[in-house]
């Protein structure tokens, strides 16, 4: 089993993504680890939640986000794949990671719902996630197929950090020196999301 990311919840509870499931360990417990949901998890992340809940945990899977208020009941959020500036025929996104929006940051009240948390899946997936659920947003970087990091701006949560690159199709001959980029390169891009219409 191969730990991916860890989230922890304001009372101390760790979560671990795995190749093996989501996996949980309360701050009272530290020396026990309980799975909270089988399959391959790339991403956790704990962040503020909607109106009076608590927080929000968000697991992503295989292709799969799920969320939960309490750590024990998850939901499923559907993920809409009708991006109009990308082709049609793109392949399920299966890689992807979340940031959510931290439990101290006050959710601000502007005329669109507040930001939960950013979902980015690579080949120009993103997606903005409110209480309303998950919009699909266009521009993201498209020449990539993973989805290796997701951030923002701790002073603006429509400021974006995304990581992407390609898999490489054959392990190196050699080992790689010190400042040997990947073939193909990942890349970073950073951006502003604005809303339009």
């Amino acid at each position: 089993t191969v730990v991916l990311s860890l989230a922890r919840q304001p009372d101390g509870t760790l979560w671990a993504a795995t190749t093996d499931g989501l996996f949980k360990r309360s701050a009272v417990a530290p020396n026990e680890w309980t799975k909270a949901l089988e399959g391959l998890h790339w991403d956790v992340s704990v962040g503020r939640g909607h109106g009076t809940e608590p927080y929000r945990l968000w697991a992503a899977g295989d292709g799969k986000l799920q969320w939960s208020t309490d750590g024990s009941t998850f939901s499923t959020l559907a993920l809409p794949d009708n991006f109009p500036l990308l082709p049609q025929a793109l392949a399920a996104p299966g890689h992807l990671r979340v940031a959510a929006v931290p439990v101290v940051n006050p959710a601000p009240t502007p005329a669109t719902p507040a930001v939960l948390a950013w979902i980015f899946g690579g080949q120009g997936r993103l997606w903005r996630v409110s209480h309303t659920g998950a919009a699909p947003v266009d521009g993201a970087p498209t020449g990539s197929r993973l989805a290796l990091a997701l951030s923002f701006s701790p002073g603006d949560s429509d400021e974006i950090v995304v990581g992407c690159g390609e898999p490489i199709a054959q392990p190196p001959a050699r080992p790689p020196a010190l400042f040997d980029l990947p073939a193909p390169p990942a890349a970073l891009y950073r951006a502003r999301v604005h809303q339009q219409g």
